[in-house]
């Protein structure tokens, strides 16, 4: 496969440039009213390159008690995924 046809890859250190990204959050929860709810965040454009560390914060509504946490890497806003994790929140 020649350079031209090769996808960007985070981890490459030949690759160089950052690659663009969306990651979308998702937060899973039980609400204070019964019943299990859940919240996704607006997405956030991003440009990964060998490691990034994010952090911020997201108001979510207040009837919901998180369980856990999404996170998806797509490559754009509903596109292919890039890689997910869930983190459990206690």
């Amino acid at each position: 496969m020649s350079e031209a046809q090769r996808q960007p890859d985070s981890r490459d250190a030949k690759a160089g440039a950052a690659m663009p990204a969306v990651m979308q959050l998702t937060v899973e929860g039980d609400a204070t009213q019964g019943g299990a709810g859940q919240v996704a965040l607006a997405p956030i454009e991003l440009s990964i390159g060998r490691h990034r560390v994010l952090r911020g914060s997201a108001p979510l509504p207040d009837d919901l008690r998180p369980r856990q946490t999404t996170i998806q890497l797509l490559d754009r806003a509903g596109g292919k995924p890039l890689g997910m994790r869930v983190l459990l929140v206690q």
